[in-house]
């Protein structure tokens, strides 16, 4: 098991997505597929190209989904924009 989670990484489709946020300025949304269900499908209206202006999307505006599940996603944040709290959280799982 060790072994076949090892490249679970490299074997990879990636949906990125790039906002222009009032208070946090640019965000990257970075959607990642893993291994064989690695589809990261895209809906069609936020398919970009280079030299094509940027999308504009509300809230609760789907983007696109992972077709299969087995997947993950990563946000990254322009530094000094974003303040996060590393207090643990006030619930237990277990007795």
């Amino acid at each position: 098991m060790q072994t076949a989670l090892k490249g679970v990484g490299h074997v990879a489709t990636r949906a990125i997505f790039v906002f222009d946020h009032p208070a946090f300025r640019y965000v990257a949304f970075i959607c990642i597929g893993m291994v064989e269900v690695s589809t990261c499908f895209i809906e069609p209206n936020f398919r970009v190209a280079p030299d094509t202006r940027p999308a504009t999307i509300r809230s609760n505006t789907e983007l696109g989904r992972f077709e299969f599940g087995g997947s993950t996603h990563v946000m990254i944040f322009q530094p000094g924009k974003a303040k996060f709290s590393r207090a643990r959280p006030s619930w237990r799982i277990g007795p």
